[in-house]
């Protein structure tokens, strides 16, 4: 589950799982949110609703989606593992 109430701009773009029970499992990105619904983009361009207890945040990032370096795409995230470590 997803606590809308806990997201930040920085979840944006998160891998999440899509997991409703006798549903197909999908794999999507965190697009937005609002207070009782989590919008995920799975395969096309705008994100789809769901309910905040039939998704969850992936484990792992894979790394050709982190960047050590600043101002590249995936140092954001970098970060946010790093920060997770006790890294600044």
């Amino acid at each position: 589950m997803i606590d809308p109430k806990k997201l930040t701009t920085d979840d944006v773009g998160r891998e999440v799982t899509y997991h409703r029970e006798f549903c197909e499992r999908q794999h999507g990105k965190l697009t937005s949110w609002t207070a009782t619904t989590i919008f995920v983009q799975f395969k096309g361009p705008t994100g789809e609703s769901c309910e905040p207890e039939d998704v969850s945040f992936s484990l792992g990032t894979p790394i050709s989606e982190l960047s050590g370096r600043p101002g590249h795409a995936g140092y954001a995230e970098f970060k946010r593992i790093a920060s997770s470590w006790g890294y600044d």
